[in-house]
């Protein structure tokens, strides 16, 4: 059963960025429908999308290629860009693979780029073996950026009954976080809408699946961070056997929602929210 969308509106938060997909085409002002296209190219890493009804749709497709030679097909969305001159090794998300070269001079795009915050989607994951959906923060032209996984989802880990939802912090390339990762088994059926959401603070992140904290993560990213959002293929995982299911895997997304606080988290000397305020916010 699909769980509810929460209101808009949240006391002691401000709305500064949100997408409910009411039009019937991308807004190009707050996505960028590529996936890290300077270590591949614009044509080969561009989204499959559908948008209309009050949905994004996510898409890979039959006759879609991978986003880069011996990489996944995927359809992403990114709030930002960045990368260095053609020939160099400067751009987001460097570590996919050290040897990457910047194949082609992209003018930097950056939407929405926050230092902390409350962020929530509500969507759909794809329930076949070798695909996967994730809402990720990386860093937008920080060199030593970590990131923030707020959710990932296997189709091999969803069921009727529970789903696995893996989250939490990688270190990648900041010397001053841990790798702190966990796959927690809920009662949903992440096949169906539900609502993952981070509360990124300057001293810890939270983690909430349908307005119930999983976990809190006492570490924190200190630079601003960018999303990405999308689905994404694993060849290698790919059962013969789910080869007959029809094209396209989609991923649907309803919204997506980032507020701040009113005051700023560093308005307090204890530079954190409370579980009551965050209960307070969904009220």
């Amino acid at each position: 059963m699909d769980f509810p969308p929460n209101p808009k509106d949240k006391p002691g938060y401000v709305l500064e960025f949100f997408d409910e997909f009411e039009d019937n085409h991308l807004d190009t002002t707050k996505w960028y429908p590529y996936l890290l296209p300077h270590w591949s190219s614009l044509e080969r890493s561009a989204a499959r999308i559908e948008v209309g009804d009050g949905s994004l749709k996510l898409r890979i497709e039959e006759d879609q290629t991978p986003w880069v030679d011996g990489g996944e097909r995927a359809s992403n969305l990114q709030t930002v860009h960045f990368s260095g001159a053609k020939g160099s090794r400067i751009g987001q998300f460097r570590h996919y693979n050290p040897e990457f070269v910047v194949t082609q001079d992209l003018p930097p795009v950056r939407h929405y780029t926050p230092l902390f915050g409350l962020f929530e989607t509500r969507l759909k994951a794809v329930p076949v073996v070798g695909y996967h959906v994730a809402l990720w923060m990386i860093g937008f032209d920080e060199p030593n950026a970590g990131e923030i996984r707020v959710f990932e989802i296997h189709g091999g880990n969803i069921g009727v009954e529970r789903s696995r939802v893996d989250y939490g912090i990688l270190t990648w390339d900041d010397p001053k976080l841990r790798e702190e990762l966990y796959e927690d088994y809920l009662l949903i059926n992440a096949a169906e809408y539900n609502i993952y959401a981070v509360e990124w603070t300057p001293t810890h992140v939270d983690f909430y699946v349908n307005n119930t904290k999983l976990r809190t993560v006492q570490q924190s990213p200190q630079y601003p961070m960018p999303f990405m959002l999308g689905i994404y293929e694993r060849p290698h995982e790919v059962r013969e056997e789910d080869r007959h299911i029809p094209f396209p895997r989609v991923c649907e997304v309803d919204y997506f929602r980032a507020y701040r606080p009113l005051g700023g988290y560093r308005a307090s000397a204890k530079h954190r929210m409370t579980q009551n305020s965050f209960r307070r916010a969904y009220a």
